[in-house]
């Protein structure tokens, strides 16, 4: 009967690997541990960003149906609808022009081109004393935005982004990539990133000066639904709160 009998390296052996995979499934879980809820965090800070800077479109978006209106709407769609489908391109200018976030979103785009332009530069040396000769300057796109901004700067533009872009719209193919930019801003704003809930606009046409209230949908309600996701809450520790809300251009946040 003793031939029969495992032997003590078998036992070994198989405790061995049990320990090794208990060492495997301890190494993973420790990983996720330490992963996962960072991961979910990230994404909600990138979310939490997004609908904050949601808010700042919507808003310009609502002076910019305020200024031909005189009046603000509270639904959205027909505040967008009302920009984008101006065939005259003006309203999409005008909001391009109001929204500094938005501007200096698509100014950091041109800075990434390296397209060259040839562009007439202007001299004080000439053969008088108000002689001005007019040379052509090739010059890359990101150059010439660095100099439209140092320009802006230097004389203290209120208006920093409006320049440059107003500037950039010289040329047909930089226009239609300004108001690209533009369109897909304003078809995305729809809803909180964190909880695909359309945002809350209230706005108040009887006061002077009108008033526009926009914030964040994040309630009660989502957090309750998230601390019963077993994943995101207990393993991931995820927690999500109201992102905010723009009172007439002032932030809460």
């Amino acid at each position: 009967m003793s031939e029969n009998r495992p032997s003590t390296k078998q036992f070994k052996a198989k405790g061995s690997i049990l320990l090794e995979l208990l060492a495997v499934i301890l190494t993973v879980a420790l990983v996720f541990s330490l992963t996962y809820p960072n991961k979910l965090w990230k994404a909600e800070d990138k979310n939490r960003d997004q609908c904050r800077e949601n808010m700042w479109h919507i808003y310009f978006a609502e002076v910019t149906y305020l200024d031909a209106n005189l009046v603000y709407n509270d639904t959205l769609e027909k505040v967008i609808d009302f920009i984008v489908s101006d065939t005259t391109g003006k309203k999409l200018k005008r909001y391009t022009s109001l929204d500094s976030i938005l501007g200096g979103q698509i100014i950091k785009s041109f800075k990434k081109l390296d397209d060259k332009l040839t562009i007439p530069v202007d001299s004080v040396f000439g053969a008088g004393p108000d002689s001005v000769i007019t040379k052509m300057v090739n010059i890359t796109v990101s150059a010439l935005v660095d100099s439209l901004l140092d320009y802006a700067n230097e004389v203290d533009l209120d208006t920093t982004e409006a320049f440059v872009l107003d500037s950039l719209r010289a040329w047909p193919a930089y226009a239609a990539k300004i108001d690209t930019m533009a369109f897909h801003t304003l078809n995305n704003l729809y809803a909180c990133p964190s909880v695909n809930k359309t945002y809350v606009i209230v706005a108040n046409n009887d006061t002077i000066p009108k008033l526009i209230n926009i914030s964040c949908p994040l309630d009660s309600t989502d957090q309750q639904a998230l601390a019963e996701d077993f994943k995101r809450s207990f393993l991931g520790g995820l927690k999500i709160e109201n992102h905010g809300a723009l009172n007439n251009g002032e932030k809460t946040w």
